[in-house]
């Protein structure tokens, strides 16, 4: 799977299978945002292979931004 189709996958993910699933869907979005930011930086490509680049998409996930559910 290319990065390019990961994306699409996620947000396959994020209507169908875990509509309505708010903390998935979190996740899902922070995955997204990260790819977008490694494409417009240049460090991944949309023709990559995704398990080739899936530690870079990781390393930039930005896990400490809490949804409203966690918050006190």
């Amino acid at each position: 799977m290319t990065v390019g189709e990961m994306q699409d996958f996620l947000g396959d993910l994020y209507r169908g299978t875990y509509k309505g699933d708010t903390l998935i869907q979190i996740n899902l979005i922070q995955m997204g945002w990260a790819i977008e930011r490694l494409l417009d930086r240049g460090q991944i490509t949309p023709f990559e292979d995704y398990d080739k680049v899936s530690h870079f998409i990781f390393d930039e996930i930005d896990f400490t931004q809490r949804s409203r559910h966690d918050r006190s």
